[in-house]
């Protein structure tokens, strides 16, 4: 996913000016009926709701390979929906799963 990769770059430029070295990111989904269990098991918790992050560090580049244990900045497969975010200090997420800030955070 094309798109993903030029979203990195603002990711880790947007990071650095707040004095983030390693950012918080995490892939939002289109959750439909659509969503493949890759994506769902990489990029969702256990409730189905609320994103899985993960430090920049961790997140590969390459190929997918089904079955891996980390996300690809380059999406999961050839028809992946999935679009890298970031998710600076103080945010986090509510109980439906969207960005929110520090008041009524859920986890960070």
């Amino acid at each position: 996913m094309r798109r993903n990769v030029g979203i990195l770059e603002g990711i880790v430029k947007t990071n650095a000016v707040a004095g983030v070295e390693d950012p918080t990111v995490f892939f939002v989904v289109v959750r439909d009926g659509v969503l493949c269990g890759e994506c769902k098991r990489l990029h969702m918790l256990e409730d189905g709701v609320t994103p899985r992050v993960w430090k920049l560090s961790e997140v590969g580049h390459g190929y997918h390979k089904k079955g891996e244990q980390f996300p690809k900045v380059g999406g999961l497969h050839p028809h992946c929906r999935c679009v890298l975010s970031t998710l600076l200090p103080g945010y986090g997420f509510n109980e439906g799963g969207f960005v929110h800030t520090a008041q009524g955070l859920l986890r960070a």
